[in-house]
């Protein structure tokens, strides 16, 4: 099991990992070379249009050579892939006080360090180079995720260690996040302009609450390993 010192460093990374994220896409949208599904004639990158999987094209929509933005993105989420198997890892440590709690708590680091393997897959296959595996890895990724923080959250509740705020987090990513498997299971074709721009919604708010969700576990993990939260 890692050392306290070595979890909270985790946590600290799993943290930066995350806003960085939300910088280096930002930086990489400001270079993208212009073009959406609908229209690749449109200038510069459309929050509400574009998808975060078009920055990682080695070309633009408008078939210009995306050679900033396509490694900016590359390399964000991979870190933010790394950072969340990192996170579930250390995450799993806190629960390891018996037999059954040990066994779920590894079998949910399992699916989270799956989930971040998928994105850093994500970030390597760019949508234009091999489209049917890029959708494949967004989707198992998220599917992964999803299934990660289940038995976390079980934990947290049935425990009287780690502050239930932190089982609540949990629970209200994971109905949005099986909100939005529905919805591009189930939703509108991207295909259609109304539908693009509702699945681009959709996808901008579960990757911004994603961000949400490990960061404030993070930050909660941190204080618990620091002894800040008193036990009932």
């Amino acid at each position: 099991m890692l050392k306290r010192f070595t979890r909270a460093t985790i946590f600290e990374f799993a943290l930066f990992s995350s806003l960085a994220f939300v910088f280096l896409t930002a930086l990489s949208m400001a270079f993208y070379q212009g073009g959406t599904q609908a229209n690749h004639h449109s200038r510069g990158y459309s929050f509400l249009i574009n998808f975060f999987s078009d920055l990682g094209r080695t070309r633009a929509y408008s078939g210009a050579p995306n050679l900033i933005s396509a490694p900016l993105f590359a390399f964000a989420l991979s870190l933010a892939g790394l950072g969340l198997a990192a996170f579930f890892v250390a995450f799993a440590g806190i629960f390891w006080t018996n037999l059954i709690a040990r066994t779920a708590a590894t079998f949910g680091a399992a699916l989270g360090i799956f989930a971040g393997a998928s994105f850093i897959g994500v970030a390597l296959t760019p949508a234009d180079i091999n489209s049917p595996l890029h959708g494949f890895l967004v989707f198992s990724a998220f599917r992964a995720f999803l299934f990660a923080v289940v038995p976390f959250s079980i934990l947290i509740w049935s425990q009287n260690r780690y502050p239930k705020s932190g089982a609540f987090v949990f629970l209200a990513f994971a109905l949005f996040l099986a909100a939005y498997l529905c919805l591009i299971s189930f939703g509108p074709s991207p295909r259609s302009p109304g539908g693009l721009m509702i699945q681009v919604t959709g996808q901008k708010l579960i990757v911004y609450a994603s961000v949400v969700c490990v960061g404030l576990q993070s930050i909660l993990a941190r204080h618990f390993l620091r002894g800040e939260f008193s036990k009932p």
